[in-house]
């Protein structure tokens, strides 16, 4: 059988040594990508959610354009502020006639209250 010397360790260890050096140095250089890669996909995501910002503002912007011309065209069909004046005082005034025929027709006609009574009268005759 044959004896292992000690020389053959230090020979086994300078040879692992450089081995473990270079897959430690792979491995952080492969950290070092993934890190990097981390980074980009994150600056990549923040770039996509400032163009969906974007889009929105811009759809946010035409739907204010378009309200915008809307409102435009119909204050136009309403002629001026003074024809819109004009015609809520027009329609006030009639507003108040209104009121005031509806106030005289319900005043009591003495006429009717007095044909009311002999009704009345009539029917109480009527049921004796």
């Amino acid at each position: 059988m044959l004896k292992r010397t000690h020389s053959s360790a230090p020979d086994k260890q300078s040879r692992a040594s450089p081995m473990l050096k270079r897959l430690f140095l792979e491995r952080r250089k492969s950290m070092g990508m993934i890190e990097k890669l981390e980074n980009q996909i994150l600056n990549l995501e923040n770039v996509m959610i400032a163009v969906d910002t974007a889009k929105n503002n811009a759809a946010v912007f035409e739907a204010y354009k378009n309200a915008t011309q809307v409102l435009k065209d119909q204050n136009r069909s309403m002629g001026s502020l003074e024809d819109v004046e004009q015609v809520l005082d027009s329609l006030n005034a009639e507003v108040d006639t209104a009121e005031e025929i509806n106030e005289l027709l319900g005043q009591a006609n003495p006429q009717v209250e007095a044909l009311d009574r002999e009704a009345e009268a009539e029917l109480e005759n009527l049921t004796r």
